[in-house]
């Protein structure tokens, strides 16, 4: 398997465990957090070794705020779902 799999094939995991994560809160709180942290950690992952991402301040700073902003969204997402659930 190719490098390049294994990032696509990562990148789909962790979009799947931030997708399932909240619903997954719902019925059994702890084990949805932990896999939301395991989506977060691996988006994280995927675009720490995306190229364009590396080189100058600027990129670097690029891809601290799309992991910021994927980490944002997902909260934001989990309280839609857990507001859904609870009313």
């Amino acid at each position: 398997m190719t490098e390049e799999k294994i990032m696509k094939y990562g990148f789909w995991f962790s979009i799947a465990c931030l997708i399932i994560s909240p619903w997954i809160t719902v019925v059994a709180g702890n084990w949805g957090i932990g896999i939301m942290t395991t989506g977060i950690l691996a988006i994280g992952t995927y675009y720490e070794f995306l190229p364009r991402f590396h080189g100058s301040f600027l990129r670097v700073l690029g891809g601290i705020l799309a992991i910021l902003g994927v980490s944002f969204l997902e909260i934001i997402y989990t309280f839609i779902v857990l507001a859904i659930c609870h009313s």
